[in-house]
């Protein structure tokens, strides 16, 4: 509940800042007691749609530790190339 409410606002806020629509998906990962989980946020008209993914590692052993390791690596690298460009492009520079 607490990621969707975070991301409903977060879109709120890039809303704001394009004045359109968010025309980005965003991931998201939920982390519950060892489990980590990736989702996906992406705006509508009217909400935001919340899509449930994938488990992606858990803390409980090594190998679980170094799944985490890669997917965050792998989310980092979609952050610097993709999201900072989309951000640059629709909310740095305005047309």
């Amino acid at each position: 509940m607490q990621l969707s409410v975070w991301a409903m606002a977060y879109f709120n806020r890039l809303r704001t800042l394009t004045q359109d629509p968010v025309s980005i998906t965003l991931p998201l990962v939920l982390v519950s007691d060892e489990h980590w989980k990736l989702m996906f946020a992406r705006d509508l008209e009217h909400s935001v749609e919340i899509i449930d993914a994938v488990g992606f590692g858990d803390t409980g052993d090594i190998i679980g530790c170094y799944k985490i390791l890669a997917a965050l690596k792998l989310l980092c690298r979609w952050a610097e190339e993709i999201f900072l460009s989309w951000f640059s492009d629709r909310v740095v520079k305005p047309e």
